[in-house]
């Protein structure tokens, strides 16, 4: 993603007046790995907010859809079912993204404090989070919203690796050097592709039950607010789907059973998991990972030093996908799964 200043400084100060009646004293550019990124505004009196600025269509294959996933969290803060986490705040006449060319923007509350990372999953944020999504799996706040965005187990980028592993014709030296490096594990990826038939047959026959998920709890989603409040961030991708879609994130961990599970079931009752579900989601993240990196990859707005990290962690992503039948079998004979 280009780290290009996606909009100026005098049309956002316009746009920010004429939707939300803000008059910017200071604007701070924030880019993103991933996204286009966003705007820290300060107010004239003080006041701080985040305007987050999103491709109007988004090239990940990840569920997202602004009519639930904005109204959703609304709720879930109004509602106080969650009240620390990133809201929308709306534009004068109600919105709540607004638009410019091709983007979409969302203004958020502002958070002070320090994302707790991929290495800062302590026993205590474990626990914590673990009643955090307690309360988000036993709310019934979707039924109250206009569009709820419920989970097909639609394999999206199926076409995207297929393509990556069967055409010989490259677009750069990216691609070039993805496709040698997939060439070799094609048969595991297109494995991978029918196992996720299979499971998602089983589990449209099953009819699990359905709750409201994050779906992508990983600690760069977390933040340790100023106060001392956890906070669940980047709520994009959120959908309503069986709670595996979110528990899958931690029952690897050799904590879950001492450290997740009796937080979680506090708020949320006995655990009781899909195998089934436990190896879609594990198996479907790890391949929705790799075709968005083979699409950043294609897209050519990376340098050589990015396209080779991006690769790197393609081939790890394929190597950790032939451990999921011995972390699903580690957690059936622990517990609890069926």
């Amino acid at each position: 993603m280009s780290h290009d200043l996606p909009i100026d400084h005098a049309t956002l100060r316009t746009l920010l007046q004429r939707d939300y009646g803000i008059t910017a004293r200071s604007l701070a550019y924030r880019a993103a790995e991933w996204s286009v990124g966003g705007f820290y505004i300060t107010t004239e009196d003080g006041h701080r907010s985040y305007l987050k600025v999103q491709d109007a269509h988004p090239w990940t294959f990840a569920a997202s859809s602004r009519d639930f996933y904005l109204p959703l969290i609304r709720e879930l803060h109004r509602r106080a079912i969650l009240r620390h986490i990133s809201y929308p705040l709306p534009t004068q006449d109600g919105r709540l993204w607004t638009t410019h060319g091709p983007y979409a923007l969302v203004l958020f509350n502002a958070i002070e404090g320090v994302t707790v990372g991929h290495q800062g999953m302590s026993d205590a944020v474990v626990s914590e989070l673990a009643g955090l999504i307690g309360r988000l799996h036993t709310c019934a706040v979707h039924r109250r919203l206009s569009h709820p965005l419920i989970e097909t187990f639609a394999v999206t980028f199926r076409d995207v690796l297929l393509s990556a592993i069967s055409t010989d014709a490259g677009t750069g030296s990216g691609s070039d050097a993805l496709r040698e490096a997939l060439r070799p594990r094609a048969e595991e990826i297109r494995a991978g592709l029918e196992r996720l038939a299979a499971l998602k047959r089983r589990l449209q026959q099953a009819s699990p039950q359905m709750v409201v998920c994050h779906t992508d709890l990983h600690g760069d989603n977390l933040m340790r607010g100023s106060d001392g409040q956890l906070y669940i961030l980047d709520w994009d991708n959120a959908l309503v789907a069986p709670r595996e879609h979110d528990l899958f994130f931690f029952v690897g961990d050799e904590r879950f059973a001492q450290v997740f599970a009796p937080a979680y079931e506090a708020v949320a009752g006995p655990i009781r998991m899909s195998s089934d579900a436990l190896r879609y989601y594990t198996c479907r993240r790890g391949l929705e990972d790799i075709a968005d990196y083979v699409v950043r990859i294609a897209r050519g707005d990376g340098d050589d030093d990015r396209d080779r990290r991006d690769l790197a962690d393609v081939l790890k992503i394929l190597d950790d996908l032939q451990e999921v039948e011995a972390t699903v079998a580690a957690i059936e004979a622990r517990g609890p799964a069926r």
